[in-house]
């Protein structure tokens, strides 16, 4: 035997565990499984989930209503400035929408300290909720 079949039969028996052919070949199946799976995968979830995008920068209506249901004073917001276009009526054609949330904050502080106050001269420097605490404890 020459050293170039030694190396040879050396190679060989040591391929016959490795087998670096079939090795490649599997991995080649299992890429191709795994792509397939993502495809599939892919695929199902577009049917199933719809996609939130956006269109012409507004979120979509889906979006939306998640993100109310995550933040539900943020409807409560929006009910009290709806609210407050009513009472104001024409008034609020002329108003942003800050402005009528700082009009609206600003009258429920006022109406809030004015009961506060007249609530104090009643019951004796104390307001009602105060009143009522004491009662309770």
């Amino acid at each position: 035997m020459n050293p170039q079949q030694i190396e040879l039969s050396l190679f060989e028996t040591a391929t016959e565990e490795i087998k670096p052919k079939a090795a490649i070949e599997k991995k080649e199946q299992q890429s191709v499984t795994k792509e397939k799976i993502t495809e599939s995968i892919s695929n199902v979830l577009s049917e199933v989930i719809p996609a939130t995008t956006t269109v012409s920068g507004k979120p979509t209506q889906s979006l939306k209503n998640s993100l109310d249901e995550l933040f539900p004073e943020q409807q409560t917001e929006e009910k009290n400035i709806k609210k407050s276009k009513e009472i104001l009526g024409s008034i609020s054609d002329d108003l942003t929408t800050e402005q009528i949330r700082d009009i609206s904050t600003e009258m429920i502080f006022l109406v809030e300290n004015s009961l506060d106050a007249f609530e104090r001269g009643i019951f004796e420097g104390l307001t009602l909720k105060e009143l009522l605490h004491e009662k309770s404890l």
